[in-house]
């Protein structure tokens, strides 16, 4: 027996009806669903995944733990808990993320695919070479695809004027009669977010970008909950069809944005994490997940973009830069490629925060690597009232004189807290005496919120109140303890005093917005290196556009590959000595 769950928005507008099967989890029902929104992946330890039913359900006892009296007469549940018994009615809102998309501009352009302005006639002699043998000298290249070959038959015999030839330093991949000039898109796949860059690649100039939380959120919002999914049946089919099908609904909306034609896209240069690389080709990253974390590919790929499920024209090709291991992938190397501290003789540290931490020390060319595992922490999950970097999020938290103040994104009224506000937050705390070195909350104005101490911070349009509680504040001594100890034994590795390092760059969605002061007072990031802190935005991003505009790029991220040592820090005793010391604020 099916029944059918309708969707409304805030007006009662109808969005759609989805089916469901007598008996089936709402949170099921619900996992495709853009404006869904459940961290854990439905394994019922978030409590994220609340919606508004308006038909009259009872509750659980677990949802009236979980939900206050004035969120049970809205008739809030939880969906990872309810079975859909009968046709429901649900509102869900609509999120808008605050997204880090800086944009970068060259002038040395050298793309890995050009267009190249070929006149027929200068193909016609009285020679005994054949046409496509000719075409290939006159471009460099040492092959033709069958598609070209067939094409220029046809320019041949129709006596066209001129055409344009695509091609890369080796192969001739397309032939078109329009006399227009390609592009390429460099696309940023994150475990939280995905930004696509749009570039000429004749020009180099900037067109447009776009950026989105990643669609795989409701299958788990870190890369192990996504690992755990992939393994189950048909859920690796499941992730890679989200991100392929996302990744093509913002190619056609930047084409369709800057009126260009789906043949003028030429080149594709993706990075990501190494989990986020092996979800979007479709390869199972299941041994990434278990020691000794080994995954299915490290190395760079170049092939046409149809074979990666994208709906591109056929000459297309798509690049996939390098990742170094299991935990540190394309998006670190391209971080890397953005701010050529590879190349510089100063010793420089690169801190990647996200829901995964990942660390690179270059000490005058000798290059250490790690990851630590920080948690979706910083992004707002398993944090009591934790939300992602959305409008309305509280994104600052500060002294307002006699109370805490606080700033949310959009200035829009307060719905929950994110990472920076979480900093800020704790920072806030520390200083007014609430919280101790160990992180325990005391105070005489704290109140008990589900058995636990918590600081009230903000209060909703509903006049329900949005906490920080004495769990939030362990999560975070976790997550910062991670990185902290991250960053200590980089150091340590390296062979060098804390004092000898020259620069530090902060990258990363959260590492955009956090305060500098507040995460130096936390511990998150070390006292010593505080005038040399400088926050550099989606470096991911900008070393793909990088690589996009200029080839070179490339041959530096194979390099980096190539130089970079791994340190796998489970195996690191300094790592754990360090992690102890760095949980004490």
């Amino acid at each position: 027996m099916e029944h059918q769950v309708r969707i409304v928005d805030e007006h009662n507008k109808l969005i759609k009806i989805l089916d469901a099967e007598n008996g089936e989890l709402l949170h099921n029902v619900l996992v495709h669903e853009h404006e869904y929104h459940a961290p854990c992946g439905g394994n019922r330890t978030c409590k994220k995944c609340k919606v508004q039913i308006k038909n009259d359900i009872a509750h659980t006892p677990e949802e009236k733990r979980v939900f206050n009296k004035e969120e049970i007469k809205l008739g809030m549940h939880l969906a990872c808990m309810l079975q859909v018994t009968e046709d429901i009615t649900i509102e869900l809102r609509y999120n808008r993320y605050q997204i880090a998309e800086n944009n970068y501009e060259m002038t040395d352009i050298d793309p890995i695919i050009k267009r190249t302005c070929i006149a027929i006639n200068t193909l016609k002699h009285d020679a005994k070479e054949d046409y496509a043998t000719t075409l290939k000298k006159k471009i460099g290249a040492n092959k033709i695809s069958v598609e070209v070959v067939k094409k220029l038959s046809y320019f041949i015999l129709e006596q066209a004027d001129k055409v344009i030839v695509i091609h890369d330093d080796n192969k001739i991949i397309g032939i078109t009669e329009k006399l227009e000039e390609g592009y390429g898109i460099a696309i940023d796949i994150g475990t939280t977010t995905i930004v696509s860059y749009l570039y000429s690649l004749s020009t180099g100039e900037y067109k447009d970008v776009i950026s989105e939380i990643n669609y795989q959120k409701n299958f788990g919002f870190d890369v192990i909950a996504r690992i755990k999914y992939a393994h189950e049946t048909k859920g690796l089919e499941a992730l890679h069809k989200v991100v392929t099908s996302q990744i093509n609904s913002m190619i056609k909306s930047l084409l369709n944005k800057n009126n260009l034609n789906k043949d003028q896209l030429d080149e594709l240069i993706i990075v990501g994490n190494t989990v986020m690389m092996h979800l979007f080709i479709g390869a199972n990253p299941k041994d990434i997940g278990t020691a000794p974390f080994t995954p299915i590919f490290t190395e760079s790929i170049y092939t046409s973009a149809l074979d990666l499920d994208l709906d591109v024209p056929s000459h297309c090709q798509a690049l996939i830069l390098p990742s170094i291991a299991a935990y540190v992938g394309a998006d670190i190397v391209s971080g890397m490629i953005a701010t050529e501290m590879n190349k510089k003789d100063t010793c420089v540290l690169l801190i990647d925060i996200g829901t995964n931490g990942e660390i690179a020390l270059v000490n005058h060319g000798q290059i250490t690597c790690c990851a630590t595992a920080a948690g979706p922490a910083f992004e707002g999950a398993n944090i009591a009232y934790g939300v992602g970097g959305v409008f309305g999020a509280i994104n600052k938290i500060f002294n307002g004189g006699s109370k805490v103040s606080y700033a949310t994104i959009n200035d829009e009224p307060p719905i929950g807290i994110c990472g920076s506000g979480l900093i800020d937050g704790i920072a806030y705390m520390l200083n007014q005496g609430y919280i101790d070195e160990t992180g325990y909350l005391e105070g005489d104005d704290l109140v008990e919120v589900e058995e636990m101490s918590a600081l009230e911070i903000a209060q909703k349009q509903d006049d329900t109140k949005i906490y920080i509680t004495q769990k939030d504040i362990r999560e975070i001594q976790l997550a910062k303890g991670s990185i902290r100890a991250g960053i200590d034994t980089m150091i340590y590795e390296s062979g060098i005093r804390i004092e000898q390092i020259d620069k530090v760059y902060v990258a990363g969605g959260f590492g955009s917005y956090m305060n500098k002061e507040s995460a130096l007072r936390i511990g998150l990031l070390p006292r010593a290196l505080e005038d040399k802190i400088e926050s550099i935005g989606n470096s991911a991003g900008m070393g793909a556009i990088k690589v996009l505009l200029n080839k070179k790029h490339l041959d530096a991220a194979h390099q980096i590959k190539e130089q970079c040592r791994y340190v796998e820090l489970s195996n690191s005793v300094k790592f754990m000595d360090y992690y102890m010391e760095s949980m004490s604020f």
